[in-house]
């Protein structure tokens, strides 16, 4: 035994200097556990971090998925409908057109049907109401189209009692620059701007006109609901077809719970409102939607060198003294008359009148023949004021 291990034992035989040689191991023990501890902490940190995000992405995988999956079944759904209710249209005037074509349908070539109050409606060969007129107009002929909605189509009223029967004759003894003037009735009940631009770039340019009429009604500002519409279209401004449901869903439940008819949650599916306000704030993409096609009915009829013109109309259901929808009147003009567009704004015509005395029937507020005389001879003094 050497000299250094007789002095490790003689110090261990001692109870005080055993008890400090235990305590020496214990701190190097625990300072050995503590500098562990700071090294492996970062590592735990860190394995705990990745763990929590590749969890946090999986979720997020997982719940898109199941978004995918509603989405597409919403859709399927909604096609499957579309097409069940094609299937079961049935229309004595009407016939739905390809789903590439923006019109939605048409007027049935040769489509008849007679009202309860023996109002015949006559669907000629070219798919318009009333006299069939030649594609090529005869020399020495200025051929005016009116494009419009059931005002023009003239709903509840004989052919002759219709605006643009009337309009026509008004010319009769004046003609338009020395020509004759023809008036071509191209109303389709239920169509808006978007539809009667489709309409002018399909159809009523094979008439070769020298003046187009855009008779714009309160209502084009909203979706057509005469026929199917196709999903593309219903949905057009809608990113989601299935929250687009679940909030229509919700509305209802909350509607029915507060006893509120205001919607909750805004939708994008394109909807018809008879509050036409609506579509200049909630559900604006309809006044953009119908401002674009104003803007491209300025641009069409200029490379033609089609005269255009835009006729507005009030809303002659509602008391015009106590007028409401003002400001839709505003915003139409203004979207067409900085192209020099020339507008007739009607309201100033008819607001003196009870609007009840211009309605087809007490139950009925489209335009009587009384109503469209008026409006005839407002329009033809406009139109002859405004030749160049």
């Amino acid at each position: 035994m050497g000299d250094f291990d007789r002095y490790i034992n003689t110090l261990s035989e001692s109870p005080f200097l055993s008890v400090f040689l235990l305590q020496v191991y214990i701190c190097a023990c625990y300072n050995l556990q503590v500098d562990c501890i700071k090294n492996i902490r970062p590592l735990i940190k860190t394995f705990a971090v990745k763990k929590i995000q590749k969890n946090l992405i999986f979720a997020i995988i997982v719940l898109a998925g199941i978004f995918l999956i509603l989405e597409a079944c919403q859709r399927v759904n909604t096609y499957y409908h579309y097409w069940r209710d094609v299937k079961k249209f049935k229309s004595e005037l009407l016939e739905i057109v390809s789903p590439i074509d923006r019109r939605e349908y048409v007027l049935k070539k040769g489509g008849k049907f007679t009202t309860r109050d023996g109002i015949l409606y006559q669907i000629n060969e070219k798919g318009l109401r009333g006299a069939e007129r030649d594609y090529n107009k005869s020399f020495g002929t200025y051929r005016i189209l009116m494009l419009g909605d059931s005002y023009l189509f003239g709903w509840g009223l004989e052919w002759d009692d219709t605006l643009p029967v009337i309009l026509e004759k008004r010319f009769l003894d004046t003609g338009y620059d020395g020509k004759r003037c023809e008036v071509i009735n191209a109303g389709v009940f239920g169509y808006n701007t978007a539809q009667e631009l489709e309409f002018l770039k399909k159809e009523g340019v094979k008439y070769s006109p020298d003046a187009v009429i855009i008779y714009f009604i309160m209502n084009d500002l909203e979706p057509q609901w005469n026929a199917p519409r196709h999903p593309k279209y219903e949905y057009e401004y809608c990113a989601s077809w299935f929250l687009d449901h679940l909030s229509r869903r919700l509305n209802k439940l909350i509607s029915k719970i507060t006893k509120n008819s205001e919607p909750f949650f805004v939708t994008y599916r394109n909807r018809q409102n008879t509050e036409y306000l609506r579509a200049l704030d909630k559900e604006k993409y309809k006044w953009n939607s119908c401002r674009a096609a104003l803007s491209e009915f300025v641009v069409y009829c200029q490379e033609r060198n089609i005269k255009l013109y835009l006729i507005i109309v009030p809303d002659i259901s509602q008391n015009l003294n106590k007028y409401a929808l003002g400001r839709i009147h505003k915003e139409v003009s203004g979207a067409v008359r900085s192209n020099a567009v020339p507008v007739l704004d009607l309201f100033e015509t008819l607001k003196e009148i009870d609007s009840k005395k211009l309605w087809v029937s007490k139950d009925d507020a489209h335009p009587n023949r009384y109503a469209n005389e008026l409006i005839a001879d407002k329009i033809h003094s406009f139109l002859m004021q405004n030749k160049s």
